[in-house]
C-alpha cells in the first residue's frame, strides 16, 4: 500500500506543477504530510485541494491516503467518488482496483478507525466560498501574503491593515477616517471626502489644489504666485484687493481712490496719488467771452439808434416851440411851418416810444448780459478743468 500510495503522489505533483500558487503550495503541504505518515492531515489537505481546484488525481490521492490512515470507510468512499465524476480517469483500471481491495478488506477486517472531524476555520486550507465567506485560504495566517488572516484577498478595504496601507477599515467609504485608497482621511490623501474641493494627493500649493484642499486661485487664503497677498475673499478695500496688496497703483479703486491705473506715473489721466489727472481747457470759456462781447457791441448798437430816435423827437419838439414862439411876432409867416412840425414831432414821438425806447432798454440789457457772460467766459477760459483720461 505504502509504494501505491508513493506512486499516486508522484502522479499528482508532476501534474500539479502548472497550477497556481496557492494550489502548489497546498498540494506540497499535503504531500509533506503524507510522507511524514500524518495520513489523516494529509487526507484533509488533499479533499482541501480538490474542493479548490478538482481533478481526479487529488480525490484520488485523498482515496490513498484515507486508506493508509486505517480509515476504509472514507477511502471507498472517496475511490467509488472518483470512478463517478472522472470515469475517463488514465487511472481508472487502478482506481477500481483499490476500490475492490478496500471493501474486501473492509469485510475482513471491519470499517477501520475514522480520521476526526476537522474544525472550518480561516487558515486550514480549506477554501469555503459559500459556507464560510472565505475568498481564499492559504493555510495560514500570516496577513500581506496574497490571503489575509481572515481569507480574504489582499487588498484595502479587507480590514486588514497590510504593506502600504495607514489604515484599513473593511470598506471603501471615503471620509469616514479611512479612505478607499487605504489613508487616514486628511487634505493630501488623494481622496476628496468631506469638505474638500480637491485633492491631488500632496500639500503642494500652486499647482492647482492647494495645501487646504481648494483650487488654486485668489480668495482661497493661500498666497501662490503672481499674488501679492490672499485673505480668503475677493472683496477689494480690505487691505488686499483682488490678491493685490491695498495701496494706490494696484489698479483696483478703492476708498478715496478717484481713480487707479495700476501704476505710479502722472500726467497719464489718474496721477500717483490716485486722483483725476486734471488740464485747463480755456476754450469754452473764450468762446463766451467772445460772444458775450459780440452781444455787448450789439447791445451798444441798439442803444445808439434808440438813443438818436429820442434825441430826434426832442429835436422835432425843440423846433416846434421855438416855431410857437416865433409866432407871437409873426403871425403870418411861421403860421404855414407850424401844422408841418406839428406832424414831424407826432411822428418822431411815436418812433421814440415804440422804436427808440425799445432799442434802449433792450440794449441795456443786452450789454448787462454781455458784461456778465463776458467776466464768465474770462475767469471760465482760465479756471475750467476736466477730466482728461484716467481710470474711473
Amino acid at each position: 500500500m505504502r509504494a501505491a500510495l508513493a506512486a499516486a503522489l508522484v502522479v499528482c505533483t508532476v501534474a500539479a506543477r502548472a497550477d497556481a500558487p496557492p494550489s502548489q503550495a497546498l498540494l506540497g503541504a499535503a504531500v509533506a504530510a503524507a510522507d511524514e505518515e500524518r495520513f489523516c492531515d494529509a487526507l484533509y489537505l488533499f479533499e482541501a485541494l480538490h474542493l479548490r481546484q478538482p481533478s481526479p488525481r487529488a480525490l484520488y490521492n485523498a482515496a490513498e491516503v484515507a486508506s493508509a490512515a486505517g480509515d476504509r470507510v472514507k477511502a471507498l468512499d472517496l475511490y467509488r467518488l472518483t470512478q463517478q465524476r472522472y470515469p475517463k480517469f488514465d487511472k481508472a483500471t487502478l482506481v477500481q482496483q483499490r476500490a475492490n481491495l478496500t471493501f474486501k478488506e473492509m469485510q475482513r477486517r471491519g470499517p477501520g478507525k475514522a480520521c476526526p472531524v476537522r474544525d472550518d476555520v480561516c487558515g486550514d486550507w480549506m477554501l469555503r466560498p459559500t459556507e464560510g465567506g472565505e475568498q481564499c485560504d492559504d493555510g495560514n495566517l500570516v496577513s500581506g501574503d496574497g490571503c489575509d488572516q481572515n481569507c480574504t484577498t489582499t487588498r484595502c478595504g479587507n480590514g486588514i491593515v497590510t504593506a502600504g496601507e495607514e489604515c484599513d477599515d473593511g470598506n471603501t467609504t471615503d471620509g469616514d477616517g479611512c479612505d478607499r485608497n487605504c489613508t487616514k482621511s486628511r487634505c493630501g490623501n488623494g481622496v476628496r471626502a468631506g469638505n474638500e474641493v480637491c485633492d491631488d494627493g500632496d500639500l503642494i500649493d500652486g499647482d492647482g489644489c492647494d495645501h487646504t484642499c481648494v483650487p488654486t486661485g485668489c480668495g482661497n487664503g493661500i498666497v501662490t504666485a503672481g499674488e501679492e497677498c490672499d485673505d480668503g475673499n475677493t472683496i477689494d478695500g480690505d487691505s488686499c484687493d483682488q490678491c493685490r496688496a491695498g495701496r494706490c497703483g494696484n489698479g483696483i479703486v478703492t476708498g478715496l481712490e478717484q481713480c487707479d491705473d495700476g501704476n505710479a506715473v502722472g500726467g497719464d489721466g489718474c496721477e500717483n496719488n490716485c486722483t483725476r489727472t486734471l488740464v485747463k481747457k480755456p476754450l469754452p470759456g473764450i468762446v463766451v467771452a467772445v460772444l458775450s462781447a459780440a452781444a455787448i457791441g450789439g447791445g451798444i448798437g441798439m442803444t445808439v439808434v434808440g438813443n438818436d430816435t429820442v434825441l430826434a423827437a426832442e429835436a422835432a419838439r425843440a423846433r416846434f416851440v421855438a416855431a410857437e414862439a416865433a409866432f407871437s411876432g409873426d403871425p403870418v409867416g411861421s403860421l404855414s411851418g407850424i401844422d408841418g412840425l406839428r406832424s414831424e414831432v407826432s411822428n418822431a414821438e411815436r418812433n421814440a416810444q415804440s422804436v427808440g425806447l425799445p432799442l434802449i432798454g433792450g440794449g441795456a440789457a443786452i450789454i448787462t448780459a454781455g458784461a456778465i457772460g463776458l467776466v464768465v467766459g474770462v475767469v471760465f477760459a482760465f479756471t475750467n478743468e476736466d477730466i482728461d483720461g484716467g481710470v474711473l
